[in-house]
């Protein structure tokens, strides 16, 4: 009862008053419409533990903050370095670009963000048109995870995976190649 009142005390102090003197389930005017209030459940956050009340029957997490901390740990999505995305999209390119010359292939990269392809890469009669990604092992699943979105015509998908500092390389179907 007392977190209804604090809540419809923030939104408007008219309707704390209101809120303490009736009982839940019992509707009460909030502007020019009148609500039910829901019953509210005890719950304990899958993320911190912390105890919260709730009227939504499957909600797990307290806020938005422990559910992100919570997508983060599970998907493996979570930046170590603490950098900005841009900066470490660059960094994914350039380990890609350095495993792909390891390999013997000769790399040219694009001078625009807006190239059709990332970089092309060329080895004895084999050219191959590389979109470079940053992903993340879904630690639940094992599976990885990364953008798949095309801006042209690609022959693969070139992934670095920062937190195992490793590179795969994809074909258009999504299954591992090896270059």
């Amino acid at each position: 009862m007392e977190l209804v009142a604090w809540v419809l005390g923030a939104i408007c102090p008219k309707f704390a008053l209101k809120a303490l003197t009736t009982p839940l389930n019992k509707p009460i005017l909030i502007g020019m419409q009148e609500r039910k209030t829901k019953d509210l459940v005890k719950k304990y956050c899958r993320q911190c533990s912390e105890m919260f009340m709730t009227s939504i029957p499957n909600k797990i997490y307290c806020s938005i903050k422990c559910s992100g901390e919570s997508f983060k740990e599970r998907t493996g999505r979570s930046s170590a370095l603490k950098l900005p995305t841009a900066t470490v999209g660059a960094i994914s390119e350039l380990k890609l670009s350095t495993d792909l010359m390891t390999k013997g292939y000769s790399v040219f990269r694009a001078l625009s963000a807006a190239c059709f392809c990332d970089f092309i890469a060329i080895k004895d009669d084999k050219t191959i048109m590389v979109e470079a990604r940053t992903g993340y092992m879904n630690k639940v699943s094992g599976t990885p995870s990364f953008p798949r979105v095309m801006h042209g015509k690609i022959d693969c998908f070139a992934v670095y995976f920062p937190l195992e500092s490793s590179c795969k390389y994809y074909d258009l179907t999504l299954k591992e190649i090896i270059l």
